[in-house]
């Protein structure tokens, strides 16, 4: 149902350039989850970037753009479940420092979207600027590159999407943690509800960028943690950990593997990028 609930969310923020049925960009998703769950630094993203583009004949850069939206929205809603749950229920003074921290970063990275967004000048002359450091063979493909992912930017000037992708990021993670309650029931760690949900918005934050496949290994830890905090003990808490987060990745890898199969996508070549078809290779055509 989450996964569902964020086929929709990146349907809307993709209207601008295309309208696709969120039927059609559920697989796409569970690609993109499938191959974040098993290759480092979130090349999932790059993967359903590169088989939108190819299918739909936008420029890569673009989809790759609607896809910071995305992860964006993903973190703001995250953000917001942990602020507001941390700082009105009876939980640890650590969490709510972290709530508070995490607050903080995030708004300066939320920030920096939206000033390339309505301060275009600003955006272009830092694109320009930054692009001199780099060999002057790859200075325009990479400077047309990066004008196409801020055009990926500009459903944030339309408040309707803003909205629309800010409730339907909340409908998938409440989605997600009730599925974790449910596990939660069958443990018999008799914690509420908002317990679940500080569990999925610190585990997922802190995994935000990965330094595993999977975010194996940090997303235990913290999941462990923070119901350790909540009184939970702690072989019980671990012992769940591991189980969640097992029903998390598995059936999303086997789904994945299916529609990889089903649209016949060569991972291996999106990450050379070895083909005409890569991220960078059609960064000069029209969108």
């Amino acid at each position: 149902m989450s996964v569902w609930f964020r086929a929709w969310r990146w349907g809307t923020v993709l209207r601008p350039f295309l309208v696709i049925p969120t039927y059609r960009l559920y697989p796409y998703v569970i690609i993109g989850s499938m191959a974040n769950n098993i290759l480092p630094a979130r090349a999932g993203e790059l993967v359903r970037t590169y088989v939108l583009g190819q299918r739909y004949g936008v420029k890569k850069m673009v989809v790759l753009g609607t896809v910071a939206i995305d992860r964006l929205f993903d973190g703001i809603a995250l953000l917001a479940i942990y602020v507001v749950v941390a700082l009105i229920s009876d939980t640890n003074t650590l969490l709510t420092y972290i709530a508070v921290a995490g607050a903080a970063a995030f708004g300066l990275i939320t920030a920096v979207f939206f000033t390339a967004v309505y301060r275009p000048q600003l955006a272009e002359r830092l694109l320009v600027s930054l692009s001199r450091w780099l060999p002057r063979r790859l200075q325009d493909t990479a400077l047309a590159a990066s004008r196409s992912f801020l055009v990926g930017l500009e459903p944030l000037r339309r408040p309707e999407i803003i909205v629309g992708v800010l409730a339907l990021s909340l409908a998938a993670w409440l989605g997600e943690t009730t599925m974790y309650y449910i596990l939660g029931l069958g443990f018999n760690l008799d914690q509420p509800f908002e317990v679940y949900l500080l569990v999925a918005a610190a585990a997922n934050l802190v995994i935000a960028l990965p330094p595993s496949q999977g975010g194996i290994g940090p997303f235990e830890l913290v999941t462990r943690e923070v119901l350790v905090l909540a009184g939970v003990g702690a072989s019980v808490a671990s012992a769940y950990a591991v189980a969640l987060h097992a029903a998390l990745l598995l059936p999303v890898i086997v789904l994945g593997l299916v529609f990889l199969w089903l649209v016949q996508l060569d991972i291996r070549r999106v990450l050379k990028g070895d083909d005409d078809g890569s991220l960078l290779a059609d960064a000069g055509r029209p969108t």
